[in-house]
């Protein structure tokens, strides 16, 4: 299968220090070896995301979606104050909200089902 293009953009409080969190987990762990995620500019998003500064685009071989949804879901239920995260690829869009350990494993099967559709 061949890569495709995943963005994930963050909203709450101080969303850009957590975006720019975000990118140092993806681009520091062991699991998803290779992946070059970058940081661009992002938009105004008409709906309740609001202003998001940055975004971390990633091209996905299939073959990481199991590590970059653990560290997704690592980085999400660690968080002290509630964020949300969207995931978007192919047109379509994942929303996420946490900030608790407990939804851990909801928000893992979440994420590798929606990197894994067609």
């Amino acid at each position: 299968m061949p890569e495709v293009l995943v963005a994930l953009a963050v909203s709450g409080d101080d969303h850009i220090a957590e975006v720019r969190t975000l990118l140092g987990k993806l681009r520091a762990d062991d699991d998803v070896p290779g992946l070059a995620p970058r940081l661009v500019r992002g938009e105004a998003d008409p709906r309740d995301l609001g202003l998001v500064d940055e975004i971390i685009q990633v091209a996905l071989d299939p073959t990481l979606h199991a590590g970059v949804a653990g560290v997704v879901t690592t980085w999400l239920t660690t968080r002290r104050r509630a964020v949300k995260l969207r995931i978007k690829r192919k047109g379509k869009e994942l929303d996420l909200d946490a900030g608790n350990p407990k939804d851990a494993a909801r928000i893992l099967e979440q994420v590798k089902a929606f990197l894994d559709e067609e």
